[in-house]
């Protein structure tokens, strides 16, 4: 049985399905070792868009790490484990410097006013 979003490619006499990442668009084929309930439940082509199914883009995710968030309270705010969160930064080249981060634990007080404004903003955008 295939569905519309499910197609059988055939390769020389071997039969493979392959269906669309609902993240990135990109199709990708059926595990051999995955039972047919597997395959029906699997929507992502691999585990780093399995972890961006939130509303953030990594561009949403990286300004609010720039705007001097943590990993975590970016995290908290979107939905997605804060190890996905150090991932994207990184992937990037957006880690922060030893005296970056002490920076930031210094400015306590004046960054608060900012940090609420990039919550803010991101809530009207995902509403």
């Amino acid at each position: 049985m295939t569905s519309s979003h499910q197609d059988i490619l055939r390769i020389g006499n071997r039969t493979d399905q392959v269906k669309p990442c609902s993240r990135c668009g990109a199709h990708f084929h059926r595990n051999p070792k995955d039972g047919k309930a597997q395959w029906e439940e699997r929507k992502y082509c691999s585990k780093r868009c399995a972890g961006l199914k939130r509303n953030a883009s990594d561009y949403e995710v990286r300004s609010l790490y720039r705007s001097g968030l943590s990993a975590q309270e970016v995290s908290e705010l979107t939905g997605v484990s804060s190890v996905q969160i150090q991932r994207i930064i990184k992937s990037y080249g957006e880690t922060r410097t030893a005296s970056e981060r002490q920076k930031l634990s210094q400015a306590g007080q004046k960054l608060e006013p900012r940090i609420v404004h990039a919550i803010k903003e991101f809530r009207v955008r995902n509403t």
